[in-house]
């Protein structure tokens, strides 16, 4: 039950250094389905990036696991948190797909989990 959040986030994901990342991006992946689906997509190398938003974001995935988002501010934090759950909850095989390739051991997730936890 831990592991989106840690996305996303999907998310996702984005630190300081990602202070060009604009925010409102994440209300439309929370309020489309179709978005939030092609953005995963894009971060697991299943569909193309669409936008330089998913870009970035896929850029910093692996650190995004490493460290669980480490460097990202509270408003990313919450947003990252929200996506994860979602994709926990209502899309387990994309949830699934971003554990596979960034977290294949399972080590990243426990340490997202802890960080974002408070972010609700």
């Amino acid at each position: 039950m831990k592991l989106f959040l840690t996305i996303l986030l999907w998310c996702f994901v984005i630190v300081k250094a990602y202070d060009d990342v604009n925010d409102d991006q994440y209300e439309v992946l929370l309020n489309s389905n179709e978005e939030l689906k092609t953005f995963v997509k894009c971060l697991v190398d299943q569909g193309p990036c669409k936008d330089d938003f998913s870009k970035h974001i896929k850029g910093h995935m692996a650190q995004f696991y490493a460290d669980g988002c480490m460097e990202c501010d509270t408003r990313q934090k919450h947003y990252a948190r929200l996506i994860y759950l979602i994709l926990k909850t209502d899309f387990p095989e994309l949830y699934q797909a971003l554990e596979a390739k960034y977290d294949p051991q399972g080590n990243g997730i426990k340490r997202i989990d802890e960080k974002l936890s408070k972010y609700r």
